[in-house]
Order: C-alpha cells, then structure tokens, then sequence
C-alpha cells in the first residue's frame, strides 16, 4: 500500500521523517520510565559522531554501516526501552513469532506451530536444531520458560507486553506452555510477536549476569554480537548457524550512533554511511533527489497527540472539557502536516491508525481543517470566552519543539495562549508523575491490535492514564480484550474512539509515517510501520 510520502511524491511534493533522535517513543519507553528502568543513553561524544564529513568513502560490499538515532543504554532484550535499543536487538534475537506486516497475521519464527488446549494456555512447539550464538548450545523450551519467567518475576519493561501471563513451563524439550490468568485475545501479537519473546540464552544469561550480558548480547537471530565501542559503533557479524539457512546476505552490521540528523544526513550523501534511520523531514526532498540514495517510507503505527493532566484542581482550564474541545477545533491538521511534518504525516483526530480493528474512515469529529467559529462555542460553554493559558511540555528536540510552535499559534487565534516549556529528555516522566498541565506525545504504536493503540492510554487503571476516567470506556476495553469475535470486537472500539473523542483526554493531530534513507545499490528492505523493528537480514548489496 503506498504512503503518504509515495502518494506526495506522485504530485511532486515532498515529505517528511519519522521522529528525531528522542522524539519518538514507544509505550515500553513510557512504561520502563516510570520503573526506573534504562535511562537515556550517554551522550556520543566520539568525533565519529559530531563532525561533518570531508571525504566520500567507497561502501564495503559485504557490509553495511547504518547510523541509527543514538546510543543504547544496553543490549538486553529484558531491558529493552528505546528505539535505539529495538533496531540492533531485532538483528540479535529471535522471537517466538514474527509478524507479517502485509496480512497483519502472526507467522512462525524460533515456534514452528503454536494453539490453545485451553483458553487460559498457549503452547508453542519450538524448531529442533536452532543455534544460540557464540557455542551456547540449542534454543530449547527451557530457555523460553526462563525468558518468560524472568521477566514476569523481575518485573522486567518488557513485561508491560506480558497481560495476564502468569508464566511459562516447559512441557518437554521443545515445546513450551504461556499460561495466563484471564483469556487474552490478542495475546499472539502482542507478547509472543517480537521483543515480547526475543529469547536470550538462559545459560548465557546466567554466566553474565545482566549488566555484562547488556554489553554482550547472546541471542539466536540472524547476525552475532562481534564488539561495542562507546560512542563510536556497536559491529555485528553474519551468524553462520542461522536457522533460516540462506540468510542473512551480509556478512557484518556496524552500527554508529549520530544524534545530529544533518550529519547524519551528510555522511549518507558523503558515503561514509550506507543506511540512516530517521532523517529529519525537511531534509527528504534533498535525498529524494539524490540519485545515489534510496528513501523509503510507510505509513506508521503511530501518533501525535496532547495529553492533558486530568488531575489537576477541578477549577483548572483543562479539567472542563469543553476547553479541551476547543483546543481540538482550534487545531488546522492540515497545516501541522504540511509545515511540521513536511507532508509526512496524515491529519487524523482518531487514536486507531489506518487498518485497525474499529477505525472508521467516514467519521472525522473535529476535522482536518481548523474550527474556529467551533472553538469559540466551545470556549464559551466552558465559561472561558476570552480564552485561557496552558504551559504545554515538550521535548526539546527541534522537530518536537516545531510542531508545538505551530499549535500555540493555532491555539492563539481562538486566545488559548500557550507556553511551551521545554524538557530534556525526561517529558514522559514528568507526565506520569503528574508535573505538566498539557504535553506533546509522539507514540509509536507496539502491536497490530487496537488493545495497544486504547488500552494502554484510556483505561483507568493504565500507567499512560493521565486521570480520564469513564466507566464505558473501562467496560468496553475489557470485554474487547477477551472477546473473540473480530466484528464484536470492532464495535467495542469504534464506540470507545467515539466515546474519547467526545472527552478529548487526548487530542490527537496526525499519524506520522516511517522513514529511511540508504544507498541505492541496497536492496531487500522492507521498511516497517514500527521505527524500531529494523529487520535487516533481507538486506543485500546489488552485484
């Protein structure tokens, strides 16, 4: 299906980028937060990664250099919070299952075949013969029940993933038993697809302990752990025993953390990097250009919306929601797209990215296009008619920082005047902890299954709750959860989206897409709806 950038650039317009280096976050970054889990990575200080570059290089044909966002904290799939982290570990590990973005359907991965004996059991038959790198011995049932019981146990991030998982068993050497408390309709795609069940090896694990296995990772993916230099480049080598025995094609990864986006851009054109993730979008046309560089986008799971804190003292503009309201109307979508995202976003007032379960095309409440005359009326049943102020929090980071700028001066024309604080790093922290009246949330959807794009953020008794509370909501979003019935299953959705827009806890303004940009003798990538999930063992060079 095309994206937005592939339908813009059918019109010769141009584009956009996914989020810059921070900005944009998954629900386990917002999640692992508030545990005190993995903090930000350490600034890359290395000259390889804040000078411009002064010579082209000529690529080696049997590797491939990325510069990715920034650094990881670690390389521990139980620890894992951050974008910077999902794009090496998904080259490392293997999952249970693996996701087929075309049909949105689970597919096998280290299981061969999975099912229910039971609705509160999953059994998963393991491949025989997979190889854990580095001589670690076979991937076995033991191994998936230590990974699954560890992170449950140790109340690991990842175990935000884990609803209603009691723990694993195994039943003999490769076949494994998930047993949960209550039935989890989406269960398959949402903790045994990708990082939920990303299998480290038990006995590795268990040699290294945790802080130096983060250093050096064992996995059963496609590419082996080789070396990590802080603040230079984390290499990975071509694992020889990979399952999938044709592949991967390359035979070394390096990754180099670069947090500046244009110099990250100018080593992609210079030649001293063959792929970079998220490139700012202003800088798309400059690429697209370019007939040595290759972009490549899709429409992201993904969101940006103000949040607002619903615990504030009832007298608090934001606590009426008619303020709230206003705010939705006084917000051109349209304009944010086109001057904030640089046509890489699609205006959209809906939770549910396009496709899933409950979305509803023909319904656009507040509408692409700012609502002043609405806006007013809105203002004015809340008692505000000449308006109010609101501090808005936002992370620092200029593509964030940009797209704020253009809703305070959106929001002004109606006299809602808006002061943007700026925040380092610690905005989603901050509004779990309940110290903001607005904030900017730019998220990336984790699964395919609406659960993830509405559970995690509208039920009352969720960590990214930030005080809504509506009794319907909270019913409608636990029966889906155990309902089986796709079609029932819909119409709880698209009740509750309706339900919520007609609150505004949040207020939602686009549905930015993914991007990449790499050499254009590269072929094989598939980019994927999730900036993290950078599976590369597709990848080759054109002989």
């Amino acid at each position: 299906m095309a994206s937005q950038w592939d339908r813009r650039m059918s019109r010769r317009a141009l584009l956009r980028q996914t989020g810059l280096a921070g900005a944009g976050l998954t629900l386990s970054q917002l999640l692992a937060a508030c545990r005190g889990a993995a903090g930000p990575a350490p600034a890359v200080t290395s000259p390889v990664a804040d000078t411009a570059p002064t010579a082209a290089v000529a690529p080696r044909r049997n590797a491939m250099r990325i510069g990715m966002v920034g650094e990881p904290a670690n390389l521990d799939p139980f620890l894992t919070t951050t974008t910077r982290q999902g794009e090496v570990l998904t080259n490392i590990f293997a999952p249970l299952v693996e996701l087929d973005y075309k049909t949105l359907q689970p597919a096998p991965a280290l299981a061969a075949e999975w099912s229910q004996p039971d609705p509160l059991v999953w059994r998963f038959k393991l491949h025989e013969g997979v190889q854990f790198h580095k001589g670690y011995g076979e991937v076995t049932a033991e191994d998936v029940a230590f990974n699954a019981n560890y992170t449950i146990e140790k109340d690991k991030p990842r175990k935000f993933l884990y609803f209603f998982v009691e723990g694993a068993e195994a039943v003999d050497k490769y076949t494994v038993d998930f047993k949960l408390s209550k039935p989890f309709t989406p269960f398959l795609v949402t903790t045994a697809v990708g990082q939920g069940t990303w299998v480290v090896s038990k006995k590795a694990y268990e040699e290294m302990g945790e802080d130096a296995f983060g250093r050096n990772p064992v996995g059963a993916g496609p590419f082996e752990f080789v070396s990590w230099e802080s603040g230079s480049n984390i290499t990975l080598k071509k694992f020889d025993k990979y399952w999938r025995q044709d592949r991967p094609y390359l035979d070394e990864l390096i990754f180099q953390p670069v947090e500046d986006a244009n110099i990250k851009k100018l080593r992609l054109l210079n030649g001293e990097l063959d792929f970079i993730d998220q490139p700012d979008y202003k800088d798309i046309p400059e690429l697209q250009a370019n007939p040595n560089i290759t972009v490549a986008s899709t429409d992201g799971w993904s969101w940006n919306a103000l949040a607002f804190n619903l615990r504030l003292p009832p007298d608090h503009p934001v606590m009426k929601r008619e303020a709230r309201r206003a705010i939705a109307y006084a917000i051109d979508r349209e304009e944010l797209a086109q001057s904030g995202f640089y046509g890489g976003a699609i205006p959209m007032d809906d939770p549910l990215p396009k496709g899933f379960l409950g979305t509803n095309p023909s319904v656009d409440v507040y509408g692409s296009k700012a609502n002043l005359a609405q806006a007013r009326e809105e203002l004015a049943k809340a008692g505000l008619p000449n308006g109010f102020t609101v501090s808005a929090l936002v992370d620092q980071e200029p593509a964030i920082k940009r797209q704020m700028e253009i809703i305070a001066s959106q929001l002004a024309k109606v006299g809602i005047q808006v002061k943007i604080e700026l925040a380092a790093g610690d905005v989603l922290n901050r509004m779990i902890e309940g110290n903001f009246e607005m904030g900017s949330m730019d998220i990336t959807v984790m699964t395919p299954d609406s659960d993830s794009a509405l559970y995690w953020f509208q039920h009352s008794e969720t960590i990214a709750n930030f005080g809504y509370q509506n009794e319907e909501v909270d019913r409608l979003l636990d029966q889906a959860r155990q309902e089986i019935d796709p079609q029932k299953r819909a119409q709880m959705y698209s009740r509750v989206v309706q339900l919520v827009l007609e609150d505004a806890p949040y207020v939602y303004t686009v549905h930015r897409g993914m991007v990449w940009a790499y050499n254009k003798d590269l072929t094989g990538f598939t980019p994927p709806p999730q900036d993290y999930n950078l599976v590369l063992e597709n990848v080759r060079w054109e002989t």
